[in-house]
């Protein structure tokens, strides 16, 4: 296999089994994901995906893959098992490469038109998708998970996001 190495920051795992460092990372290229490992030189796993990745990022055991279709015009969204390389869902409904935060295996985002969004990691249902009250401002927000809170913060205030519904 010939992979790309897509983000260094992010997806060099370092895990301690059985007392012994193990230095693993995740390759990408056109049409797959493989987990490798550095010191064996061997890939763990290798699975398929929709379009070319351009981002992995990666949350206990949720491996995040963002890129674009085959023509290059919508973006994928891909949730893989971090262990088994198993696709759990994907979606090209944000079309947008979007900031993921990670909380109680969901993921918050602010899509394309600024709103709200709140996925499951487990099998990728859509909670919200909700402008929020600072919608002429929108683009002064920013998104922020702090402790068990979800917030959208701005120089100015900071609003607390109800995690069951998305509103401010």
């Amino acid at each position: 296999f010939t992979y790309i190495l897509v983000i260094a920051i992010d997806i060099l795992l370092i895990y301690a089994l059985n007392m012994k460092e193990i230095k693993e990372i995740f390759l990408a290229q056109k049409g797959s994901v493989a987990r490798y490992n550095i010191d064996t030189k061997e890939v763990v796993w290798s699975s398929e995906v929709k379009g070319t990745p351009s981002l992995i990022s990666l949350y206990n055991d949720y491996v995040i893959i963002q890129g674009v279709n085959k023509w290059g015009i919508k973006i994928i969204q891909h949730c893989l098992d971090a262990k088994t390389g198993k696709l759990l869902w994907y979606t090209e409904e944000f079309n947008s490469i979007v900031v993921p935060y990670y909380l109680e295996e969901n993921i918050y985002f602010l899509d394309s038109k600024a709103q709200i969004c709140k996925v499951s990691l487990t099998n990728g249902k859509v909670y919200f998708r909700k402008a929020f009250a600072g919608f002429i401002n929108k683009h002064y927000y920013h998104l922020a998970v702090s402790g068990n809170d979800v917030l959208l913060v701005s120089k100015d205030k900071s609003l607390i996001i109800d995690k069951e519904n998305g509103s401010t």
